[in-house]
């Protein structure tokens, strides 16, 4: 468990684990009006905390009562495995490729309330799969274990990923980290979501503290992951 990330759980009086509960609390009043039961988390690029804001965020949920599935549909460099501790397969993929049935997908984990369908193996075409039918299939089954979904995308800013899934997802919150993020990428990010005429819930201003545990979380850069992931793939992971 990447403990520093999950202050959440670890530290429920830090202002961090306020921050996500006022999150969460922001989620419940949008959906007073117009529900909000499926949401995808994305960031504007690499290293701004979309992860870690998922996985928190999840976990807010869970805290308040609710059961929630925390989705890692980061099919190029899946972080959610690490940061709470469960294994990598079955998972999203698995499920999707007609592998295995979901409800096998779906890890404990120690938050009670909250489960994980981790990435599983990473395939070749990420947005093609996500785009398929059965991505739509698995949220509506899915939707009907849990009373909220949160779901980890690629940036939207640097991979089409998260796009897909503009029609099956009641809306994104689109990370940026301060004085990370610059207004070419975050622009970018807004006109991919735009394009797909995605319902924006919010903005999640990341790294605000200065404190050098929020700092940086979250995974590699994408100019570099791809090569990495084939290596990977080639040895079986």
């Amino acid at each position: 468990m990447a403990k520093g990330k999950i202050v959440s759980y670890t530290n429920p009086t830090a202002p961090a684990s306020e921050a996500f509960r006022a999150l969460r609390t922001n989620l419940q009043f949008l959906g007073l009006s117009d529900p909000v039961a499926i949401v995808a988390v994305t960031g504007a690029g690499a290293r701004e905390g979309k992860s870690t804001t998922a996985s928190n965020l999840a976990i807010s949920i869970a805290q308040a009562g609710k059961t929630c599935i925390l989705v890692d549909a980061d099919l190029r460099c899946p972080v959610i495995h690490r940061l709470l501790a469960t294994g990598t397969q079955p998972g999203l993929s698995d499920v999707l490729l007609g592998q295995t049935a979901p409800e096998l997908a779906l890890h404990n984990t120690w938050v009670p309330g909250l489960r994980v369908m981790p990435s599983g193996q990473l395939p070749p075409s990420p947005s093609d799969l996500l785009l398929s039918p059965k991505m739509g299939e698995l949220l509506a089954d899915l939707r009907s274990r849990a009373d909220m979904i949160v779901i980890d995308t690629p940036p939207i800013g640097l991979v089409s990923d998260a796009a897909t899934l503009a029609r099956i997802v009641d809306g994104y919150l689109l990370v940026l980290g301060a004085g990370h993020t610059t207004r070419d990428l975050a622009r970018r990010a807004k006109q991919a979501l735009e394009t797909v005429h995605a319902r924006v819930l919010g903005v999640v201003l990341n790294n605000m503290s200065g404190q050098p545990e929020y700092r940086r979380y979250g995974y590699g850069g994408y100019g570099t992951y791809g090569k990495d992931n084939e290596r990977r793939r080639g040895h079986g992971h």
